[in-house]
């Protein structure tokens, strides 16, 4: 049995438990964001998929999961609904732990027991279950910011200043040819990650960090929210509507000083620290006012796995690239067709790299975020690059 991977599955369930009790009782149940569940949600739905995937797909069990199809399956579940079911109402705590502890139990004995279940070859549904709790762990920590953001904090008092920079021009020459990307173990990957291909690129060049919060200051005060010149069409109209002039979670107080509100209340920004907040309109307009581009997420993985320096760049915050969610050649959904598929839109841009707030054992060169262009609720940044 791999014990290691049965713990890690714990750590994130224990992980959940602690986020949903970080937050006030009346809130729990609340909708912050329109695009995020209650924490009670996530909790449950986490408590759920383990529940569903164990017992009803591989056991054949439907008693504990089929009465909740409606409310924990997200595509029977309007996120306006989901804070009103009774779990989430009395009990959800205790019904969650009841749930995590019987499945690591049954987990590590269908593992010891060698049951033939396609599912469990190689300990894929144990991968499975650990990178989708990570997931819902990371947007659980969006709805305690969101919670935050809705707190008064105007008073603020900024110990530290942020400071303009200008933007870093892309140095790092990465020449092109025939590389691979993708991920090479199946057990461990997502469906989109596979399969390991092949991929023709041209010569580029890539910044070796990500875009400060000193370099996105310079952008605000170069008037750049302001300049069409810098915003894709379909930007400026986002723009022209929303009027944003600063990442999501950044205001200035009455002095005139910027500062953030995290999860833990507000704080000064730091100016070297990677900038985040941002949707993909705001980071295609900065990379236009630094004349770069994004870069696409070939290039930004094979600039991953080649170069150490810029691999140890990322995870602060989630960088946007330019091109949309897509299959690779020789895609096949897995373990079930919706799982990536629906996402192959046009309409959802890929994501690399991870952000402070990610679960380690995501944060892989070949694991691939995606999400509207629109979305600034993310922990989300960006890279530059240029072609060479």
């Amino acid at each position: 049995m791999n014990t290691s991977s049965v713990n890690m599955l714990h750590h994130t369930q224990e992980q959940g438990l602690a986020l949903f009790n970080a937050a006030p009782k009346h809130s729990q149940h609340r909708q912050y964001h329109k695009d995020l569940s209650p924490l009670s949600w996530h909790l449950g739905h986490m408590a759920f998929i383990e529940t569903y995937w164990i017992r009803e797909i591989i056991q054949n069990d439907k008693r504990e999961t089929a009465h909740l199809h409606d409310f924990y399956l997200p595509e029977r579940s309007p996120k306006t609904e989901r804070g009103k079911t009774l779990e989430a109402q009395t009990g959800l705590e205790h019904w969650a732990r009841t749930l995590f502890a019987q499945n690591c139990q049954r987990l590590a004995s269908l593992i010891e027991g060698h049951d033939p279940h396609p599912l469990l070859r190689d300990h894929y549904v144990l991968h499975f279950l650990i990178q989708h709790n990570a997931q819902h762990l990371e947007t659980m920590r969006m709805v305690l910011q969101q919670q935050m953001l809705g707190e008064p904090h105007g008073h603020y008092k900024v110990a530290h200043p942020l400071e303009a920079r200008p933007s870093a021009t892309p140095q790092i020459h990465l020449s092109g040819g025939l590389i691979h990307l993708g991920h090479n173990n199946n057990a461990e990957a997502f469906d989109n990650e596979l399969p390991h291909h092949p991929v023709d690129l041209k010569a580029f060049k890539i910044a070796a960090k990500p875009v400060s919060n000193g370099e996105f200051l310079g952008f605000i005060e170069a008037n750049g929210y302001q300049e069409k010149c810098y915003w894709s069409d379909r930007g400026w109209q986002w723009q022209h509507v929303f009027r944003a002039n600063s990442p999501e979670h950044w205001y200035q107080n009455k002095e005139g000083a910027w500062y953030a509100v995290g999860l833990g209340g507000p704080k000064d920004i730091d100016t070297e620290s990677a900038v985040m907040g941002i949707n993909h309109f705001e980071a295609e307009a900065f990379a236009h006012y630094a004349k770069c581009r994004l870069p696409h997420e070939q290039e930004w993985e094979h600039a991953m796995v080649t170069n150490s320096d810029i691999a140890a760049s990322t995870g602060e915050s989630w960088e946007w690239c330019k091109n949309t969610f897509y299959p690779y050649p020789g895609y096949r959904p897995f373990p079930y067709e919706r799982y990536s598929s629906t996402w192959f839109d046009d309409q959802h841009f890929s994501l690399r790299g991870g952000s402070h707030h990610t679960e380690a054992m995501i944060k892989r060169a070949s694991f691939r975020n995606f999400y509207s262009p629109d979305k600034r609720h993310i922990f989300a940044g960006l890279r530059l690059a240029q072609d060479a």
